[in-house]
């Protein structure tokens, strides 16, 4: 019956793994996709537009303006080598690997107008700079649920960097089940007008589950979706549980 079960652990989990390199693939040709796309300006919408549409062309050329995308680029560039140290060290510590992968994104226009509104906030570029902390990001993804809070210490203790914010979602999931621990950082010197970078980290299991569930909040409106999130919930408890599991193998094979 033990063994059995353990079976079905690790059936479930080589399962996970796979879909996780799929989902990577896919998070790097969505970004990809992203660099190519084109926002319509407001010029060329003239009275077409609706106000959305509007909003998402003013913000990505004011975005061009401020040199937004570009200084993005640089917090990302800035903090992604000491990442790769730090994976070294940890690997030299721990004789694994404890970080799977990591990728970075900027936000783009449409996403800053979206979670404006959300926010009930002001659709501005002004008001994005001053509220929004997650315009620079870089998620890292590790094998293991432990993994995930070595990682978010170590990341923590980075020099030339402060931070200003941590929000743990595994201990306190939010209401959709989301796992993972976000970390808001600031540069102890920059003069740039991105002030932040957040830095996600999740075991690969939260990750397949965080990139189902974003797609989802997209489609809120659509027939069915209400079911789909209830049932993603419960996956949500499911994959947290598998992740224990795993952790709990790992540590047993550690022990032979």
């Amino acid at each position: 019956m033990a063994y059995t079960k353990s079976v079905c652990v690790v059936t479930s989990l080589l399962r996970i793994h796979f879909m996780c390199n799929i989902s990577y693939i896919k998070e790097k040709k969505e970004g990809d996709s992203l660099k190519r796309r084109k926002v319509k300006s407001i010029k060329q919408l003239g009275n077409t537009g609706t106000q959305l549409e509007k909003e998402v062309a003013a913000m990505e050329e004011a975005m061009k303006q401020h040199n937004i995308e570009e200084n993005c680029q640089k917090l990302i560039d800035g903090l992604m080598p000491q990442i790769k140290d730090m994976e070294q060290t940890l690997y030299g510590t721990y004789h694994r690997n404890i970080i799977e992968y990591s990728t970075s994104r900027i936000k783009t226009p449409e996403s800053i107008v979206e979670k404006l509104h959300r926010k009930n906030r002001e659709v501005s570029l002004t008001k994005a700079l001053d509220t929004l902390r997650d315009l620079a990001g870089v998620r890292i993804i590790c094998s293991f649920q432990d993994d995930v809070y070595r990682v978010a210490g170590a990341i923590k203790k980075l020099p030339g960097y402060e931070l200003v914010k941590e929000k743990n979602y595994i201990t306190k999931p939010k209401s959709s089940g989301y796992r993972s621990i976000h970390l808001i950082l600031r540069p102890t010197k920059t003069t740039s007008n991105i002030k932040c970078i957040e830095v996600q980290v999740r075991s690969a299991a939260m990750n397949y589950w965080a990139i189902l569930e974003h797609q989802l909040c997209y489609k809120n409106e659509k027939k069915g979706a209400g079911r789909i999130r209830k049932e993603l919930k419960e996956c949500a408890i499911d994959i947290a549980k598998i992740d224990k599991k795993m952790l709990k193998l790992r540590k047993e094979i550690e022990k032979i």
